[in-house]
C-alpha cells in the first residue's frame, strides 16, 4: 500500500473503509438545485483496513448512514435493524474489482470533458448517462 511507504507506524492508527456504491439510489432533478432520492439500498458491502475494525465500521456505518424504520405507533425500530446493512468483505480488491462505478464513470465523464481546455468556462449542463455518445 502506497500510505504505508507515507505514513509509517501514523497508519496503525488509521482505519480506511470503502463502499460498494452509494448508500442511496439518487437521480438528478432540477440541475445545480436538487436530487431526489429515490429509495435505500438494502445492502451495501464494505471493506475496511485493518479488517480487524470491520465489525465496529459497519456498524458505524449502519448508524450514521441508516435510515430508521418507523412501526405503526411511531416507534423506531432497533438501531440493528437499519438500512442499509454495511457487511464488511474481505479486502479492498474485493471492492476494487466489484465496483463497476470504477470504469463506467471515469469513461463517461472523459467522453464529455476530453476537449476541454481547462480555461474556457465549461457552459453546457452535463447529464452524465443521458448524454452518453459511442465517444464515452
Amino acid at each position: 500500500m502506497v500510505a504505508a511507504k507515507y505514513m509509517g507506524k501514523k497508519l496503525d492508527d488509521i482505519v480506511f473503509v470503502g463502499t460498494k456504491t452509494l448508500a442511496w439510489a439518487c437521480r438528478l432533478e432540477n440541475y445545480g438545485s436538487s436530487s431526489n432520492i429515490g429509495g435505500v439500498k438494502d445492502l451495501n458491502e464494505s471493506s475496511v483496513r485493518p479488517i480487524s475494525k470491520a465489525d465496529e465500521v459497519s456498524k458505524l456505518l449502519n448508524h450514521l448512514l441508516g435510515i430508521p424504520a418507523i412501526d405503526k405507533d411511531g416507534n423506531t425500530v432497533n438501531p440493528d435493524d437499519l438500512y442499509p446493512k454495511f457487511p464488511p468483505l474481505p479486502n479492498f480488491l474485493v471492492i476494487t474489482v466489484m465496483n463497476i462505478n470504477a470504469l463506467v464513470h471515469p469513461a463517461l465523464s472523459y467522453g464529455h470533458f476530453c476537449d476541454f481546455d481547462d480555461k474556457t468556462p465549461y457552459k453546457k449542463k452535463v447529464y452524465l448517462y443521458e448524454d452518453c455518445s459511442l465517444r464515452c
